[in-house]
């Protein structure tokens, strides 16, 4: 996971580049890609100065280092957020569905490998969702992302399976604990990243004011 993170990343922000120019949606594009920056850039910053990592007694060397939030679980969620805002209304619950299966394995994954606690997980997660906010509050009223009208079982279709692959993804050997805080860290991330990018109403026009007589 490692070695694949910032091919990963490069992959993803040319691609969000690709569809902004077939697409021509500019606005858009353009807050893909700053939720992607934000989220990668804000944990770097948070993980080396702001958020020092709590030291916990007799915790192995790999959760000793500066960690907070999970870098490898902020890619996921922050280019899952960042197709999310290039999709149309019609397409965004598929690819938000497919986003965080993907999300689901590489948080319960980072945790359950030692490289990372639950909490730098989830950590991330709420980090991309916050940059998406950002970005989708400050887009002009006309190209802000439209709502989505999804079947009412399409939340339980799309978190069904992520709650599987974060269950497979966090399993041990060694520690059924370990394994179901892994597995409901990743499942935590993936219902928030669903609920940013497809659950939570759309905004409205923000600097419209109101029609007067």
């Amino acid at each position: 996971m490692e070695l694949s993170a910032k091919p990963t990343l490069m992959v993803g922000l040319a691609v969000i580049v690709v569809l902004t120019l077939v697409r021509r949606c500019w606005w858009q594009g353009g807050a893909a890609l700053g939720v992607v920056i934000l989220t990668t850039g804000g944990k770097e910053v948070l993980k080396s100065t702001l958020l020092p990592r709590p030291d916990l007694v007799g915790a192995p060397e790999n959760l000793l280092d500066q960690g907070f939030p999970s870098g490898h679980t902020a890619i996921p969620a922050a280019l899952t957020l960042a197709a999310a805002l290039l999709a149309s209304p019609r397409v965004r619950p598929y690819v938000a569905m497919v986003g965080v299966l993907w999300l689901a394995c590489i948080a319960a994954a980072s945790s359950a490998m030692g490289g990372h606690r639950p909490s730098e997980v989830v950590g991330a997660a709420l980090l991309a969702c916050a940059c998406y906010g950002l970005a989708t509050w400050l887009l002009p009223p006309a190209a802000v992302p439209g709502p989505t009208r999804t079947p009412r079982a399409l939340p339980a279709i799309a978190l069904t399976p992520a709650l599987a692959v974060a269950l497979a993804s966090g399993a041990r050997n060694d520690s059924l604990i370990r394994s179901s805080a892994s597995a409901a860290a990743a499942f935590i991330c993936a219902a928030l990243v669903w609920y940013a990018a497809v659950g939570r109403p759309a905004r409205t026009a923000r600097r419209t004011r109101p029609a007067r007589d």
